[in-house]
């Protein structure tokens, strides 16, 4: 695990992001998605079988709390 999350930290740091903070670092198998019905996540776990990593990044526009 600790090897994975490293391999992770480096490819998004060469992608010029910045990680500010983790949420949870888990092991997956291909079981946790039985029920993605539209693959919009096992996509990256397939894919990831093939190519032995993937990162997904995916960005929001920052939101200040006043304006929720």
């Amino acid at each position: 695990m600790e090897l994975a999350k490293n391999v992770a930290e480096k490819m998004i740091d060469e992608s010029g992001w910045i990680i500010t903070s983790m949420d949870n670092v888990e092991f997956i198998t291909r079981e946790f998605y039985i029920n993605d019905a539209d693959d919009s996540h096992s996509k990256y776990f397939d894919q990831a079988e093939i190519d032995n990593e993937v990162i997904a990044i995916f960005s929001y526009p920052l939101v200040d709390e006043e304006e929720e």
